[in-house]
């Protein structure tokens, strides 16, 4: 569990918080960069366990969530997130994309669903405009 938000503290909203989870260190360092530069206060987990404790935890507005991940599948935390969470926006992740993670992400009703590698550019504008519609 990490705090990675990098904002200085005049510009996060501490009223919007983001949870990032993925192993993948390098990734999590990018998108916890990205997201706080849009005003968010980031925690990072690199688990499902660890991303169930900051879900039981902490008020989420945007959760960023790995498929794949090294004890289990992401997808699956999110009847929890929408249980404990009902207002979180969920952007689901992943690196290799079988029709399957596709399908069950728009079952899910996730916000988004990213390929991985994905444009900059195109993750900032999504993360803008959520911040943006939380305001």
């Amino acid at each position: 569990m990490d705090n990675c938000s990098e904002s200085p503290k005049d510009q996060t909203n501490e009223n919007k918080t983001a949870l990032v989870v993925d192993d993948d260190q390098w990734v999590s360092d990018l998108l916890c960069r990205v997201i706080s530069r849009s005003g968010f206060k980031v925690i990072s987990a690199s688990s499902c366990h660890e991303a169930t404790q900051h879900i039981l935890q902490d008020t989420l507005q945007l959760i960023m969530l790995d498929v794949n991940l090294p004890d289990g599948c992401g997808l699956d935390l999110i009847s929890e997130i929408k249980e404990l969470q009902p207002n979180a926006i969920v952007i689901t992740m992943t690196g290799d994309n079988p029709a399957w993670v596709e399908e069950k992400s728009k079952e899910l009703k996730v916000a988004h669903h990213i390929v991985k590698p994905f444009e900059l550019s195109d993750l900032i504008d999504i993360i803008s405009d959520i911040s943006n519609n939380l305001k």
